[in-house]
């Protein structure tokens, strides 16, 4: 794996090759045992909408793993903005997920994926709803879009989060 990746969701503490994480890779081949059939399945899916990775929490109710974030690989650059903005348009279109993140060598990009894709001179764009500068500002500001945010739910209760990522929520540009 990508030692510059790890680094940087290491920072947004989400574990990375243990066990008991819930961050799984779309390019790693589990056997049966190590995940559930559901997850092998969004996984599948992920990997078809480009993603690196899936963060799950699982549902205490059915056990169920259910995706909270889709990760992307940009440390060596390799997505363009315009690939960007496609990956967003099929991620919005999916309904998988509410936010996903980019994860660049030195910033994460938490993006909105309720929010459709806007057009600028006929051509698509996304623009993420926050940054993280994981050089200057992890320390200060990475504990709002931590992996254990997602675990025990409380990142859809913070305030500035609850009605961001609502399903009929309407966007005016």
């Amino acid at each position: 794996m990508n030692t510059l990746l790890e680094q940087n969701l290491e920072q947004l503490d989400f574990r990375v090759d243990t066990p008991e994480s819930l961050l799984l890779f779309t390019n790693h081949l589990y056997n049966q045992t190590e995940i559930s059939f559901g997850s092998r399945l969004m996984l599948g899916e992920a990997k078809r909408l480009s993603a690196t990775a899936v963060y799950f929490r699982h549902d205490r109710a059915n056990q169920a793993p259910l995706p909270q974030v889709f990760i992307y690989d940009n440390t060596n650059n390799s997505i363009s903005d315009s690939q960007l903005a496609e990956i967003h348009r099929k991620i919005w279109s999916s309904d998988i997920v509410s936010v996903y993140y980019v994860i660049d060598r030195t910033q994460v990009r938490i993006f909105d994926a309720r929010r459709p894709v806007g057009y600028k001179d006929k051509q698509i764009f996304v623009e993420p709803f926050d940054t993280i500068n994981l050089v200057a500002e992890a320390q200060k500001n990475y504990q709002k879009y931590s992996a254990k945010l997602f675990e025990n739910g409380a990142f859809w209760e913070y305030p500035e989060h609850r009605n961001r990522f609502l399903y009929n929520r309407h966007y005016r540009e």
